[in-house]
Parts: C-alpha cells; structure tokens; sequence
C-alpha cells in the first residue's frame, strides 16, 4: 500500500511538473547505476577500492518507548589499502537494526560520494559526504541533508529534488551543483 501510495503521488507530481519542464536531458534518479550497503553488525565490508571497517554497538542509540537500538559507533574507512578517515556516532535513527549507505558520484566531479540515511519521517534525512581529492578524505556537507534526488541533468550538473508536499500541491527544487554546494535555480510549484 504504501509502494503505491507513493508511486501515485510521483505520477501526480511527474504530470504536473512535465508540463513546465524541459526533460530533455534529465533522467530519473533511479534509474542510474546507484550501489549500495547496508551495515548491520560490526564487520568489515569492501566496497570497490574502498573497505569500510565497522563497529556496530546495540546501544549507541536510546528511545524511552523502544529502548536501546543501536548504531555504528565508528566507521573506519581506508581507500586502496590506505586508511583515510573514522566517522563516528552514526544513529539508526528509524531503529530498524540497519544503516543504509548508497554511493554516487552525487557532486558529478568523477569522484565516487555516499550518503548514509540518518533519518526518515516524511522527508528522508542523508548525510551526504563527498570525496575531496586535496586531502583524499570524505567530506560531510550539512547542505545536502535533506535532499532526495528525484531526477538529474548530468550534462548540466543540476539535480530536481523528491516533491515535497502532498498528491495535491507541493514544491520541487532544481539545484545547480557547484563542486560540493548547491545553488536553487527555482522553487516549482505543482497542484493549486
């Protein structure tokens, strides 16, 4: 129910959107070569070049109505061999004994990126880290928090955000990407 719920409300907003938006170049973000992990237990797990060491801890995480619920409470990641950098205290903030990362070339600068999803209510909370080649670390942006692709124009490094609102009216944003920041082009109404 909940699948088609949300595939209803993404067709409603797609028509809506479609008819004051050039899709030429602009493909669903779904559609692209996404990869994922999921982390679950302390392990380590290899990932292309990169191995991620983690230290699960099944009460990072505390909730009066649940209880302990855990988290990763250090992620060491090293690239071709080399360690490059620990994230620590990262929440299961949905509580479901997981934490999904998904990589990307989100910032398109040829560089594979991640998010890993902190949060979800009714907008999903990722905190995206980008690779800066500089220092050949990740680097956390704050900015992107909250952003959930819905489509992307890699030709011209823009990305429209998942609708935000109801089946009924809502906004889209459309941000151009420069390295790691994003710059609003236009917010676009759908609905009345």
């Amino acid at each position: 129910m909940k699948y088609l719920l949300i595939s209803i409300l993404n067709l409603i907003a797609a028509s809506s959107f479609s008819q004051n938006f050039e899709l030429e170049d602009w493909k669903m973000f779904h559609d692209e070569d996404l990869s994922g992990i999921t982390m679950i237990k302390t392990e380590t797990i290899k990932f292309k070049d990169l191995l991620l060491d983690v230290k699960w801890n099944d009460s990072l995480s505390y909730s009066n109505n649940i209880g302990y619920y855990g988290g990763v409470s250090e992620l060491k990641l090293s690239f071709k061999g080399k360690y490059i950098q620990t994230i620590k205290n990262i929440e299961d903030g949905i509580a479901l004994g997981e934490i999904p990362i998904v990589f990307y070339d989100f910032n398109m600068d040829g560089f594979l990126d991640f998010f890993i999803r902190i949060d979800c209510g009714k907008v999903c909370q990722l905190n995206y880290y980008f690779f800066d080649e500089s220092s050949s670390t990740f680097v956390y942006n704050e900015e992107w928090d909250y952003v959930n692709v819905f489509k992307i124009n890699k030709a011209k490094k823009q990305l429209l955000t998942e609708p935000d609102g109801t089946a009924l009216k809502g906004d889209y944003d459309w941000f151009q990407v420069k390295g790691n920041n994003l710059t609003l082009i236009k917010k676009m109404h759908y609905g009345n």
